[in-house]
């Protein structure tokens, strides 16, 4: 997978610009889109975590009130 490039529109490698001469061989011709599967376990492990987290101070608040 490479990189999108606004002004890319031909077949092959892309050259960027710059002193470098460095070349992009997988250029890519339209925007790419975190898939469906990617941003679901992204937004659910953070979910996750935000939950754990909350129940953790939730049972430590307790205990600490318990003393």
């Amino acid at each position: 997978m490479g990189n999108y490039w606004s002004c890319w529109s031909e077949r092959g490698s892309y050259a960027i610009d710059g002193s470098a001469g460095a070349v992009d061989i997988y250029p890519l011709d339209e925007y790419f889109k975190h898939s469906t599967d990617e941003t679901q376990i992204f937004f659910t492990s953070t979910l996750l975590m935000v939950v754990v987290s909350l129940l953790l101070t939730r049972i430590i608040s307790k205990k600490a009130k318990k003393k």
